[in-house]
């Protein structure tokens, strides 16, 4: 009877790998390494298997530690002294498989399309980046991507509904994003400078009509 049962039993489902990059060249490196350690500490275990993979601040690749999160760290250090992470072309080919983080945010939220919102928003910002910088449409470039800011932050960064050990990056994320939305909503009031496409191009329309 047991043999039966062992012989029409389905394997179990094999575990999708995740790789976690933390770290690199941002100014935020040590930010980042208390999120990579809320991200896996929140992985489900039972789905993913979680690859650590930590950046240097002269950008590079070295393996982490994700027992390090078993022995309850807050925080993943950067291993220097291990050797660097190289990734095959393809994940098929038997190595890690690299998740779009935003993708999967926004699936853990319970949004609907996560792909397709998670590709909307980088267009967004894209877009909306290359315009505001450029001067074009800064007005509307730069209320579209406050209000997108404004949104990412209560959904992404509600540091009051988080667990305590993540609720000081939580907060940190949500007070920048508070300012990058106040500094937005400065241009979409004042408008851009003068060495904006705008600016020139109302300038050229006066002289036009003179």
């Amino acid at each position: 009877m047991s043999m039966s049962t062992s012989a029409t039993s389905t394997p179990p489902p094999r575990k999708l790998r995740v790789a976690v990059l933390y770290g690199g060249r941002s100014g935020e490196h040590e930010v980042s390494l208390q999120s990579a350690a809320s991200v896996l500490r929140n992985l489900d275990r039972e789905r993913f298997e979680a690859i650590p993979i930590a950046i240097d601040k002269e950008g590079r690749w070295h393996p982490g530690d994700v027992a390090l999160i078993d022995q309850g760290a807050r925080t993943l250090p950067v291993f220097k002294d291990q050797p660097p992470v190289l990734l095959p072309p393809s994940p098929r080919a038997g190595g890690a498989e690299l998740v779009p983080y935003g993708e999967t945010a926004l699936h853990k939220r319970g949004l609907p399309l996560p792909a397709v919102l998670a590709f909307g928003a980088g267009v967004l910002e894209l877009v909306g980046g290359i315009a505001l910088a450029a001067g074009f449409k800064a007005r509307w470039s730069a209320l579209a991507l406050a209000v997108f800011t404004l949104l990412a932050t209560f959904i992404f960064h509600a540091y009051w509904s988080v667990p305590a050990e993540q609720q000081m990056v939580q907060q940190l994320m949500f007070m920048k994003n508070l300012a990058i939305t106040g500094g937005l909503l400065m241009v979409f009031s004042f408008g851009a400078g003068p060495a904006s496409l705008d600016q020139r191009s109302g300038a050229a329309a006066k002289l036009a009509t003179a």
